[in-house]
């Protein structure tokens, strides 16, 4: 008797875990949902046009295919954008719906493929809330949408951090190979990945200080990894030599003092008023929504007074190394702040989490406390959606001074040489 009563508690508990398993795929399958279509709504007519950045893109695409498929080694750190836009241009005539399409595929495979790296990082609570507010980020909506290399920014990184983690825990060679892989060929997307080894050897250094025997065995693992970045990075350092000077322009800031102003001007920019960036959105607007703003700042203090936390430890040596690094470039642009989104989403989920799960504890049998918490929680939620929705497709999408800047067409003939 008591054995049967075991195994019908048993089978109701694995029925429940079932069922919430269920429910946090239906939630994400949902968000992924939500994800695609707010970047494809009225994708043929906001904007109607392009700009001259993206003609220059598109340019430089359509000239691949007539030049023997040798790129240019200054768009060396755009080449693997290039060439997917030249591959896909070639077969479809460079047919500027379906490139936009792609372009939007790409945006929403970045927040698919953020649910999961997260959730491999922490829990789903936290990786369902960041993976929402990138699904719905006005910031990289705008991205999505245009013809714009920068949108592989968010995705190598996050792919590069996805296998780099499941490398230390599963231990397989493979995810150490493709690691070193991902970050080498990061290069060829966007010239701030330049700074990967640097996160690399701070990242071993940590590991050998906390279980050096754990970092000793896997010792042979790192060196394939370092073997496949370097195998995959000889093409740029072939044309190093080359970019060289560009390289040393871009990282110059000029002097001391302006590097220090370029600094605090990019935190500034997160929750108070952001550079210029008429291209993908109004006027000074913040990076962050003055909602997710204050949870940014509370998960940063959260985050360093735990610092202790290895994944903390790590969020917060790429979050100042993607500031720091972008400081340093002598001109500065609001795309390199795409760089940061996934870190900024993170670090206000955390905190959002952490509120959760202690007003859970403190109140776990009354219900009318539950009920409010929910409901602040989701009315947070629906003001920050609700603010991308309007700062994109109505702040933006509707501004006449802004939509005159995508005025230009592209034609393509593939008989020209």
């Amino acid at each position: 008797m008591i054995n049967i009563l075991a195994k019908k508690r048993a089978l109701k508990a694995q029925i429940k875990k079932i069922a919430k398993i269920d429910q946090i795929s239906i939630i994400v399958f949902l968000i992924m949902i939500v994800a695609f279509l707010w970047r494809i709504w009225q994708i043929n007519s906001l904007p109607k046009g392009l700009s001259l950045a993206e003609i220059d893109i598109l340019s430089k695409a359509a000239d691949l295919t007539k030049s023997s498929w040798v790129i240019q080694s200054n768009d060396i750190f755009n080449a693997l954008y290039l060439y997917l836009m030249a591959i896909i241009g070639k077969i479809i005539s460079f047919n500027i719906l379906w490139l936009k399409i792609t372009q939007v595929c790409l945006g929403t495979a970045t927040v698919c493929l953020f649910y999961f790296f997260v959730k491999e990082w922490f829990n789903r609570q936290i990786a369902l809330f960041s993976t929402l507010f990138l699904a719905t980020d006005a910031f990289h909506t705008a991205i999505s949408r245009e013809i714009e290399p920068a949108i592989l920014t968010p995705l190598a990184l996050i792919v590069m951090l996805y296998f780099m983690t499941l490398a230390l825990r599963r231990g397989k060679n493979r995810w150490f190979a493709l690691s070193g892989i991902v970050g080498a060929l990061s290069i060829y997307i966007d010239k701030l990945f330049i700074f990967v080894p640097i996160v690399f050897i701070i990242s071993m250094i940590y590991a050998d200080y906390k279980n050096s025997k754990a970092f000793l065995s896997l010792r042979t693992k790192y060196l394939v990894s370092l073997a496949m970045f370097l195998i995959f990075s000889i093409p740029y350092l072939f044309v190093l030599p080359k970019v060289f000077s560009y390289l040393i322009d871009a990282y110059n800031p000029g002097s001391v003092g302006q590097y220090f102003m370029n600094l605090g001007s990019n935190v500034w920019s997160l929750v108070f008023q952001s550079i210029p960036g008429q291209l993908y959105y109004p006027g000074l607007e913040p990076i962050l929504s003055p909602f997710l703003a204050i949870t940014f700042i509370c998960g940063l203090i959260y985050i360093l007074l735990h610092a202790d936390r290895r994944q903390f430890y790590f969020l917060i040596v790429l979050f100042s190394m993607i500031v720091i690094s972008f400081s340093l470039c002598g001109k500065q642009t609001p795309l390199n702040f795409l760089l940061l989104l996934p870190l900024l989403f993170i670090f206000s989920s955390i905190i959002l989490d952490y509120l959760l799960r202690n007003w859970l504890r403190t109140f776990p049998f009354n219900k009318t406390a539950r009920i409010f918490f929910t409901f602040m929680l989701s009315i947070f939620v629906f003001l920050t959606v609700y603010y991308n929705y309007e700062k994109y497709f109505l702040a933006w999408g509707k501004n006449d001074a802004i939509q005159k800047q995508f005025n230009q067409t592209f034609e393509y003939n593939k008989d020209s040489k």
